[in-house]
């Protein structure tokens, strides 16, 4: 591959104005971040990205950052990449309003709860809080939809929790007639499901919509606004959901490009949803994965076999691109209202995986810094910086890559060359109790699995015997569903297993002979799973 000539002036360029970040600081030394007050300037809106989720080093610094900019820049609210309504008991815990952690931990759907620094998050916004020291209270918000945007069970049975205190008659119809549709369809089946249920769910989700909004003044004498408030945004994610849901029962071949455009443009609705809640003079840090902030549009990247499909060739259908949350942000906000830091590594957690030669994560490799802050937005003046930074390269995208325009989907970066697993910390009611098992059960289920994963990815998960324990090794995966190291799986049953450092569980269904030809894997205290296959 022959080198961009520009290359050698952004590395000159980057190490004069690479801003190095301590990842060993302590959470209340802030030296290291206090250039970042120029970087951000009157930003009312901060996205930090992650290109792979539970990594120790992007939660530590976002973390930090969100308890920087609180002390030093009003920050007020930080929104995170989970269900809105699921996480309302997250919201409330960090006003005090209950003392219930675990129900916390677990309102911060799809395991990002389960993880220390995420948890310790949670208790330092608590604890501000609580102090009596500050006026302004810190608020925990979700921009996402629960249930994967998949279902509208949860927004359902959280409007029936309201209604039960409000409308007790029109909930028990819900209850009846509503609740048994949302329950019975879901992303998964909707397309094997006859036109005539879609359309009832559909048409009951806009009447529940309906009813808030004739019944809204009723509604709010009877509780508060607050709780309405809460109420009415559950009935309009269902709705939400219901149509992404006839959108795939009609068009199943599309069913990615749906899912993906409709939940972007949910997380930019619902973060309209909390600036409204949290007024003008509210600056909030987002929290999310950089293929929903990037200010450009993201492709389905953990698709595409780039060993046998030239990436630009891939990128060339228009179908596969996708919208995203940063678009969106870019778009309908001033241009100084919002800034967009993109999270990225040299190594992935996958073993052994530095970066691609030609990416962006190359070049920023060879500034030999461990980790820094780099703002692109500077290097408008220099020409051949920018020509660089205006070409489409490489990025990094959980273990792959997608082509993109660097300086087009970014304002800045935080980069750290190495990245490790957060601490796993399961809440009490996710707590495991391994078991010891008879080594001869363990043979039957040694082999090669092919799972579909979370977007209907591909992954392998290899399971071995060594002595009287089975490895995992899922290097050839997106480390979405299992961890991509070698890891030694624990028993819970005679055919439930778990990590000790990974919160998923993996059912091995035995046949009768004991061996195992296929697997499920599920989130802890979630219904659903990821199913797999064993290879002959």
């Amino acid at each position: 591959m022959q080198e961009d000539p520009n290359l050698k002036h952004f590395i000159r360029w980057a190490k004069e104005h690479a801003v190095p970040i301590n990842p060993a600081a302590s959470n209340d030394d802030f030296r290291d971040l206090a250039p970042l007050k120029e970087v951000i300037g009157d930003a009312r809106v901060v996205g930090f990205g992650e290109s792979l989720h539970y990594v120790g080093e992007f939660s530590r610094f976002r973390s930090r950052l969100f308890k920087y900019l609180v002390s030093e820049m009003n920050f007020t609210t930080f929104a995170f990449e989970c269900g809105p309504i699921e996480a309302k008991c997250t919201h409330d815990y960090v006003l005090g309003i209950h003392d219930r952690f675990d129900d916390a931990v677990m309102g911060i759907t799809d395991i990002f709860g389960v993880w220390h620094d995420i948890q310790d998050l949670l208790r330092w916004m608590r604890e501000y809080n609580l102090s009596g020291k500050n006026k302004q209270k810190l608020k925990f918000y979700g921009f996402d939809d629960g249930n994967g945007w998949s279902s509208v069970e949860s927004a359902v049975s959280f409007a029936c929790d309201y209604l039960d205190q409000v409308d007790g008659n029109y909930a028990a119809k819900v209850r009846e007639d509503l609740l048994p549709l949302a329950n019975s369809i879901d992303l998964n089946n909707v397309a094997e499901k006859p036109i005539e249920e879609v359309k009832e769910l559909n048409c009951g989700l806009i009447s529940l919509v309906a009813r808030f909004q004739i019944e809204q003044m009723h509604y709010i004498e009877r509780s508060n606004w607050d709780d309405f408030d809460w109420a009415y945004r559950a009935a309009l994610i269902a709705q939400r959901i219901g149509s992404l849901l006839g959108e795939v029962h009609a068009a199943p071949e599309a069913t990615g490009r749906i899912w993906n455009n409709i939940r972007d443009a949910g997380m930019a609705w619902h973060l309209d949803w909390i600036r409204e809640r949290e007024g003008p003079e509210a600056r909030l840090l987002l929290g999310a994965h950089v293929c929903h902030l990037q200010k450009t549009f993201a492709f389905d990247g953990l698709n595409i076999d780039q060993s046998k499909v030239a990436m630009d060739q891939y990128q060339s259908t228009m179908d596969q691109y996708y919208s995203t949350l940063g678009q969106y942000l870019s778009v309908s906000l001033p241009k100084n209202d919002v800034l967009i830091i993109g999270g990225t590594n040299y190594y992935s957690l996958k073993p052994d995986d530095p970066a691609k030669e030609g990416s962006l994560q190359d070049a920023l490799g060879r500034l030999e810094l461990p980790s820094f802050i780099l703002d692109l937005r500077l290097a408008t003046n220099e020409k051949k910086v920018a020509d660089w930074l205006n070409k489409k390269k490489a990025d990094r995208y959980c273990t792959m890559y997608q082509s993109i325009v660097t300086a087009d989907a970014w304002d800045a970066i935080y980069y750290t060359e190495e990245v490790s697993l957060d601490k796993l910390s399961l809440p009490t009611p996710l707590e495991r109790s391994f078991i010891n098992l008879e080594s001869n059960r363990l043979d039957g289920l040694v082999g090669v699995y092919d799972i579909v994963s979370v977007n209907e990815t591909p992954v392998v998960l290899r399971v071995t015997r060594e002595d009287n324990s089975l490895m995992t090794s899922g290097e050839e995966s997106d480390g979405e569903l299992f961890p991509m190291h070698r890891s030694e799986l624990f028993p819970v049953s005679d055919s439930r297993f778990g990590w000790a450092d990974w919160p998923l569980w993996i059912e091995f269904e035995r046949g009768a002979d004991g061996v195992a030809n296929s697997v499920s894997l599920g989130h802890p205290g979630k219904q659903g799973y990821y199913g797999g296959i064993k290879r002959r």
